[in-house]
């Protein structure tokens, strides 16, 4: 891959990735892959899903419209794995 695109696989180990999880503003019995954060966290407090939500992921954003962004990161996807650089 470094030989592919150096550019990008340089900025990438320099500063990290970020991962973003977006979750639906209400809930919709047909949808089966998005959920809202009450129902993922199986919580009704904004309060307390955000004390619980920040033990897994770095930060939580609630935005207005009743949606909710998970962030992690930023992290290292490129590590050293048996003297090889692999993504993850």
């Amino acid at each position: 891959m470094e030989e592919m695109v150096p550019g990008f696989v340089r900025r990438l180990s320099e500063t990290g990735s970020i991962f973003r999880i977006k979750t639906r503003k209400d809930e919709d019995s047909v949808a089966i892959a998005s959920k809202t954060w009450k129902c993922l966290l199986q919580i009704d407090d904004q309060v307390e899903s955000e004390a619980r939500v920040k033990i897994a992921c770095d930060s939580v954003v609630f935005k207005e419209d009743g949606s909710t962004e998970f962030i992690y990161g930023p992290m290292n996807p490129i590590r050293e794995l048996g003297g090889k650089r692999v993504w993850f």
